[in-house]
């Protein structure tokens, strides 16, 4: 976290983000259904994904596919959780535009 609190594209971020989708105590398969209507979905006509590679890391940047990258722009590491508790990391790209959409940032 940054001196002062959180960012302003952190908060806006996360006020994208569904609320109660993961709650303490839920059962796997209670979380699998509330993230079942969210996998396997294409990001949307307004979102460009690419395969990268990071330090032999497979992932992908995902974008507003009007709003090319340049030299030098911020952009969100957004990691899978890793616990493949809701779906596999393929699946990713869907929640991670909801962060791109709120803050325009790659």
């Amino acid at each position: 976290m940054r001196a002062g609190g959180p960012s302003p594209e952190y908060r806006a971020a996360l006020a994208q983000f569904p609320k109660g989708i993961a709650v303490p105590g839920d059962t796997y398969d209670v979380v699998r259904a509330k993230f079942k209507p969210a996998h396997g979905h294409d990001p949307g006509p307004d979102i460009a994904t690419e395969p990268a590679t990071l330090g032999g890391v497979a992932g992908v940047w995902v974008s507003l596919r009007d709003k090319p990258a340049q030299p030098g722009d911020a952009a969100i590491l957004f990691l899978h959780g890793g616990a493949l508790v809701s779906c596999h990391a393929r699946e990713y790209p869907f929640f991670a535009a909801w962060f791109v959409r709120a803050t325009g940032l790659r």
